[in-house]
């Protein structure tokens, strides 16, 4: 007694030591003077101590085990209490953490310190009003930023709403202390959300207290939250005046005393976060308000706005546009935005200017794409590119901007966030859906779907390995091949060539944005079936997410919150897809309650091969004291029921147990109740699978403990079918996945409660020959359930497409007469962007053999998109020497975006090639995609029209596969760089000579003559490798035999005639010869020498008129000229149906090509309908024409003489007879293309 007397006191003497070391803040030595202390004279206080130290030299970690010694050594002790609570609050081990502080402020009740760290506790476990009833008592005790923080943040977190929370924060601001910045952050971000999502009383709430310069704010030299709130509270005012002209100007002038301030982050981010959204939002709606015109007090506010742009724009940002609208408000003026909806436009201009005007207004643009249903397909498909760049700003506002709300707990706050993501998405879904609508879907291809893409997130290593490896792996062992494209490969369109590759997609746990659901209707419209894969209940609200103290800390409140919004994402994308594959009964059950209709399948998550190979018999049973147990955890989900029954029952097992051993697996922290035990305790974070398993194969029982609820119902099977692979006896918690398989007792026993997991725990530890058969039936269970062979049965049925009775394919075995050859047709363009006659002849053979002949051909079109709408980002695609020449787009390999889509029948795969000269022949990344592409379509035939933009890889390439390829010559591209044989000058290419093109050849760079003369080889070359050439006149035949090309056949276009559906309305003698010119606006196409035919004209009376049309208007547009005498009226391009009711309304067509013209089209559509033709006399333009009986030809480029057949026409009034379309001696359409494409066939 007297030597433990003696041991106490020299300790005091040693810790009143240590205090004073403290005090000065002399830590080495205080490490010294413990390392000092005998072991014999050790004292409850010396962890304490070493608990303090390790706090300061190492961390939180470090420091609470030794603060867990000291509580156990010295109970009562306040101060150690408090800083393991605290130390545990670090880790956010909420439960451990309240219960020490508790105890702390028990023993010491004017412990404020640890009053604080409770209400930090409170806040972490989303318990605002707890943490603020909390810290009431000592309101006046909180000085420091820190204790200011968690005493502002529990006052604004606990107040009913918003505007509530704003008043609170506002009784915080005389305080002599700076908030800290994070609090001033998130209540930045708060009032701009409040202030985009429509709250503006509440934002004004805030603005007014944020922008106050209150005494400790105008002391700093950091007065960060003013100048974004001030300007915020200007455009508030902007839209919604409130204040008194006293009120702004003070407004005014404090931001004009602040705008000699650098910049802060915190600034920078809400520009990034809100504010920039918020300026777009208000210029927007200000120039869509028609009644809204800046007085003298706006223009003011105005200019305050952009004189403090500049202040808060983050350095190498380009908001000029910005500015630009901003000060034409304030001079009175619109922007060109603004200025085109006052006019009345074509709509899909209007929807242009809508979306550029709200593009960064969420809810404007949502009401802006809701409209896409009043336009016609058509005028979609010409603004595309426009309405997919705001669809990703669509997107990303749906996935940014609710979460400015999440801030604040107000249910309020989160209902109006969700139904903003909620809203958002389906305006996503069903634009995506209408713009898809556009273009035909095409028909599934033949045969076995033995190629699958997977479309999948590898964020979450075990999602991946259950979602999507397995699914590889099951996949490979039935002899289908799969691919793996990522979420972040789905922002642009480079990954979009898979879809010509894939027989079927898979999306795999992935959210709703726009990329996926873009990628999920391009896969429904190049014909495949889409399946969306999911394993967990996050497409249901009703229980997704589990309560927020179910993850016991790991997630914050307002990740929660946030878990809440994400939950709409998912359920989107999987009703977009054709059916649903999911992991248990349970989540089959529920998503079909939820959307009732779409085919929904259980493929159960089967043991991988690794699992397999792992496979351990079960091991003889030893004694308890050489038992390990294990618990694994593979999310941050269900935490609550690991701290408060499971590991305690654990601590009281491993009490009762001393030599009992266990290992922690995964995301699983040591709660204080099991730190005594730490010793015999395991952790090993989740790393390798492989690894992972040699763990789990050393335990010998499995533990797996989940919360009651059908979120955890619908969970599957995983961690008991590893455990049972692996030989371990299993207990599990009761839900409805393991009780529908299991049978308690025979393959596992099932516990509920700390009681009955240390019972039935103890009773397999003490029946070991109970546990060994146990587990050896579980095996055998888990064999029978889940072996790899079981997806065999899943699988088949979607391959063949046949016993699941969707998506059902067509039989690859065909009758020998019913083979189908396969015919690749290339063009520039197709359908539905029919430009051009090329593309007219190609759209009319393509119909005709599918129509026809679809039975025997099966016909795919390759082409260009006239304005590519598909993002590729080129970046990192391919290494260039920093030391070599700049090169053209053409020659620098990149991925090319594909489309593909139906047109009566036939697959139309269209390319984003970017844009460049049309005289270009040559595209490497063109090229490239067909090495990658035409080998695996096996393509009998080939058919080139117009190659322009394309370029001749797809010809190179088939010449290299031995496919024989037919050309048919439409224009002198392959003749000339200028590809309607006309020089600048005007004057005609001399086609027999490759640089007949250059007026002066001489006085050319030799770079430049080597690579026209090149191209002329080039061209040349790929000519005489086609099985046939294919002139579409006489004319055109002759003049590439004058080029030098041999063996050129002609084959003459077709055309239909076009007589009107109601009789010819027939000029009257007093009205004026009406005109028109359909050819297109180009000098090639004679509209200078048109232009100056009617400035000389002298039409005699009434007169003439003439109508132009104009490719390049859109729908709606026109506008009106005189030339000369005459009135000139310029629409718009007239859809081909529309084209013979046009026609009844003029008399003349005037053709004034100045280039030899391979055919004619619209000279010959013309007579049909009854029309006078002047066309010029070159080339096969004029051939149809019978000078003086139904038309005139007249000298190409003499606007003189088409000048005198004016004023010729115009007193008389012709009458010709309408054209007859084609002669009776040539097979209909399809069969002349089958007999010249089956001659063809097999040749080299």
């Amino acid at each position: 007694m007297v030597a433990r007397t003696e041991r106490m006191g020299d300790w005091a003497s040693t810790e009143q030591k240590l205090k004073l070391l403290e005090a000065g803040g002399l830590f080495d030595q205080i490490v010294q003077t413990l390392d000092d202390v005998p072991d014999g004279t050790s004292s409850p206080g010396t962890a304490y101590w070493r608990g303090k130290m390790a706090l300061q030299h190492q961390g939180a970690a470090d420091a609470v085990p030794w603060f867990v010694d000291a509580v156990h050594q010295q109970p009562s002790r306040a101060h150690a209490w408090y800083l393991l609570g605290a130390c545990l609050v670090r880790h956010r081990q909420w439960l451990d953490a309240e219960a020490a502080l508790h105890r702390a402020l028990s023993l010491q009740p004017q412990l404020l310190a640890a009053r604080l760290e409770l209400g930090r506790v409170h806040l972490g476990a989303g318990e605002p009003i707890q943490a603020l009833a909390l810290m009431q008592a000592a309101a006046k005790a909180w000085q420091s930023a820190d204790q200011l923080g968690i005493w502002a943040q529990a006052q604004v977190q606990a107040a009913a709403d918003a505007h509530a929370a704003a008043l609170a924060a506002a009784s915080l601001w005389p305080s002599p202390q700076r908030l800290p910045e994070a609090v001033l952050s998130q209540w930045l971000t708060l009032a701009g959300g409040l202030h985009l999502a429509g709250h503006l009383q509440a934002a004004r709430a805030w603005w007014q207290l944020l922008s106050d310069p209150s005494p400790a704010l105008a002391a700093c030299s950091n007065p960060m939250p003013a100048r974004p709130a001030l300007v915020a509270l200007l455009l508030l005012e902007l839209q919604q005046p409130r204040a008194t002209e006293s009120e702004r100007q003070r407004w005014l002038s404090h931001l004009r005393s602040l705008l000699w301030l650098p910049q802060f982050q915190m600034e920078v981010e809400a520009w990034q976060r809100w504010l920039r959204d918020l300026l777009l939002q208000c210029v927007g709606r200000l120039e869509a308000d028609a009644d809204w015109q800046a007085d003298e007090a706006s223009a003011r506010l105005l200019r305050a706005v952009l004189d403090a742009l500049p202040a808060l724009e983050p350095p190498g940002e380009n908001n000029i546009d910005l500015y630009r609208r901003f000060d034409l408000l304030r001079q009175g003026l619109r922007s060109d935005a603004q200025r085109g909806a006052r006019t009345a436009l074509a709509p899909e201009q209007t929807l242009q200017y809508s979306l550029l005007r709200h593009q960064r207004d969420l809810e404007r643009l949502s009401d802006t794409f809701s409209q896409l249903n009043q336009l016609k397909d058509a005028q979609l498909m010409r603004c595309r590119s426009t309405i997919e760049a705001h669809l990703g700003e669509l997107s990303a506002m749906a996935l940014d901007r609710p979460n400015l709300l999440t801030s604040h707990p107000s249910p309020e706050l989160l209902k109006t966030a969700l139904a903003m993501r909620t809203s958002a998405v389906e305006v996503l879904v069903q634009t995506g859906q209408r713009l898809s609508s556009c273009l035909q879907p095409c028909k599934a291809p033949v045969g076995l779907r033995r190629r699958w893409l997977l479309l999948a997130s590898s964020d979450l290593p075990q999602c991946f390995l259950y979602r999507v490896e397995q699914k590889q792996q099951q996949l490979q062992a039935l002899g289908c091949s799969s691919r793996v494209v990522l979420r972040e490969e789905l922002n642009d369109w480079a990954w979009s060539e898979q879809l010509l590759w894939a027989d079927a997609v898979v999306i795999c746990r992935l959210p709703g944005l726009h990329p996926v659901l873009r990628a999920i209707e391009a896969a429904r419209r190049a014909g495949l079936p889409v399946l969306y894969d999911i394993d967990d209940l996050i497409i249901d609200p009703t229980f997704c997410p589990p309560e927020l103290a179910t993850y016991g800390g790991t997630l914050t409140p307002e990740q929660h919150r946030r878990f809440v919004l994400d939950v709409p994402l998912f359920a989107a994308a999987m009703r977009s897809c054709d059916a649903a594959i999911v992991s248990t009964p349970t989540l089959a059950r529920r998503w079909r309650q939820l959307n009732p209709g779409q085919p929904v399948q259980v493929l159960a998550n089967l043991a991988p091969p690794a699992l397999v190979e792992a496979r351990c018999e079960p091991r003889t049973p030893v004694r308890v004291e050489s038992v390990r147990l294990v618990v694994a955890s593979g999310t941050k989900a269900h935490k609550q029921v690991w701290n408060q029954d499971l590991a305690p029952a654990l601590a009281e097992l491993l009490k009762r147990h001393p030599q009992l051993q266990l290992d922690l697996l995964g995301h699983l922290q040591i709660p204080v109740v099991l730190l005594p035990h730490r010793q015999r305790i395991r952790c090993h974070p989740y790393s390798d699978y492989d690894i992972y398993l040699e763990r789990m194969a050393e335990a010998d029982i499995g533990l797996v403990a989940l919360e009651p609820g059908t979120f955890t119902d619908a969970k599957s099977a995983i961690r008991w079918m590893e455990f049972s692979y692996l030989g371990l006896a299993s207990v599990l918690s009761p839900t409805c996945t393991y009780t529908e398989i299991l049978e308690d007792g025979v393959h596992a026993r099932f516990a509920r409660g700390q009681e009955q997991w240390v019972a039935v725990v103890e009773q397999l530890l003490n029946d070991p020959p109970a546990r060994l058969a146990m587990a050896k039936r579980a095996q055998q269970r888990a064999h029978d359930l889940f072996t790899p062979e079981q997806a065999a049965s899943f699988w088949r049925p979607w391959i063949e497409g046949g016993s699941t009775g969707l998506f059902r394919r067509q039989s690859s075995v065909l009758a020998p007469s019913a083979v189908r050859r396969k015919l690749l047709v290339l063009n520039v363009f197709f359908a539905p962007q029919s430009i051009g006659g090329a593309t007219r002849v190609a759209q009319d053979q393509v119909k005709a053999l599918v129509d026809q002949l679809g039975d025997q051909w099966e016909v795919t079109v390759l082409c260009t998109d006239q304005a590519p709408w598909q993002h590729v980002d080129p970046d990192g695609v391919e290494a260039t020497d920093p030391n070599a020449q700049p090169r053209e787009i053409w020659e620098r390999q990149q991925p090319l975006a594909v489309d593909v889509h139906a047109w009566h029948g036939a697959r139309v795969v269209r390319l984003s090639v970017p844009l460049r000269p049309w005289r270009e022949h040559d595209d490497v990344s063109v090229e490239a995609f067909c090495r990658r592409w035409m080998p695996d379509e096996s393509f009998d035939l080939i058919h080139a029209h117009c190659l322009q933009v394309l370029s001749v890889a797809p010809l190179r390439v088939a010449r290299e596969l031995g496919i024989p390829y037919l050309v048919t010559l439409h224009d002198g591209w392959w003749l000339s760089p200028r590809q309607f044989l006309t020089r600048v000058n005007g004057r005609p290419v001399q086609v027999d000579d490759p640089l007949g093109h250059l007026d002066q050849p001489d006085q050319v760079e030799p770079s430049i003559v080597a690579r026209d003369q090149q191209r002329r080889r080039d061209l040349a070359d790929v000519l005489k490798g086609a099985a046939a050439r294919l002139a579409v006149s006489q004319a055109f035949a002759d003049l590439h035999h004058q080029a030098g090309i041999d063996d050129v056949t002609v084959q003459e276009n077709r055309w239909q005639p076009m007589p009107s559906a109601q009789p010819r309305h027939q000029r009257a003698a007093d009205q004026p010869l009406r005109c028109c010119f359909v050819g297109g606006m180009g000098l090639h196409k004679g509209m200078a020498v048109l232009q100056s035919a009617f400035m000389q004209a002298e039409p005699a009376e009434p007169g003439l008129q003439l109508t132009v049309i104009d490719s390049t208007l859109q729908v709606g547009d026109r506008y009106d000229l005189i030339w000369g005498h005459t009135a000139v009226q310029f629409l718009p391009s007239i859809p081909m149906a529309e084209m013979a009711d046009f026609y009844a309304d003029h008399d003349v067509l005037l053709a004034p090509s100045t280039w030899p013209e391979s055919y004619g089209l619209v000279t010959r559509e013309a007579l049909s309908a009854g029309l006078w033709v002047v066309a010029s006399d070159i080339g096969a333009l004029a051939e149809p024409i019978q000078h003086g009986v139904n038309g005139h030809r007249v000298p190409p480029n003499d606007s003189e003489a088409l000048a005198k057949v004016l004023e010729d026409l115009s007193a008389e009034h012709p009458h010709p007879q309408p054209l007859i379309a084609f002669c009776e001696s040539r097979p209909p359409l399809h069969l002349e293309l089958d007999q010249l494409y089956r001659r063809f066939l097999g040749y080299v």
